[in-house]
């Protein structure tokens, strides 16, 4: 197959079709653009206006495909399939395989964004850290380092009794 000149009529393509949340690779074997991704990256890298807006179309990209999965999931066609019986009739049957490669769809593309973009689709975890009476805040300066001394008193307690535990 030959390969295409990487010019700006081919370049808006690929950002055009990154924008649909379509991958590099796929795009770069669609017969108008026939380029090889390596050429594609190269260009971003050395090319800062091009660079640029393949860094916005890849992220629109995954908007696209947050947005396809919420179509995967309402799509119920082919949940449900016709089996003809042996002896003629007809009947409806639930389509596990349908469903399944519906869920690994999803579940695939959920994983790629919280990879890709963990702050916005990944998993929120949240932190806090708390005395037993509350926060730290209002109290004084005594106050704090009193209660940070009491548990670090607790703390060197526990690892004294596992050291025990882990000698006997």
């Amino acid at each position: 197959m030959a390969r295409n000149k990487l010019t700006n009529q081919i370049k808006d393509k690929i950002l055009e079709r990154l924008t649909e949340g379509r991958s590099l690779r796929e795009i770069c074997r669609d017969a108008d653009v026939s380029v090889t991704p390596a050429a594609v990256r190269k260009a971003a890298v050395f090319d800062t206006s091009f660079g640029t807006q393949y860094v916005r179309a890849r992220d629109l990209g995954l908007d696209a495909m947050a947005d396809e999965i919420l179509e995967i999931a309402d799509d119920s066609r082919g949940d449900w399939v016709q089996k003809v019986n042996k002896d003629g009739s007809v009947e409806w049957v639930f389509n596990h395989e349908h469903v399944q490669r519906s869920r690994l769809r999803c579940d695939t593309r959920k994983w790629y964004l919280s990879k890709l973009a963990p702050k916005r689709y990944g998993d929120r975890i949240q932190q806090e850290v708390t005395n037993p009476g509350g926060s730290f805040s209002g109290l004084s300066q005594e106050q704090v380092a009193l209660r940070l001394t009491q548990i670090l008193e607790a703390a060197q307690k526990r690892a004294e009794k596992a050291k025990l535990l882990m000698a006997a």
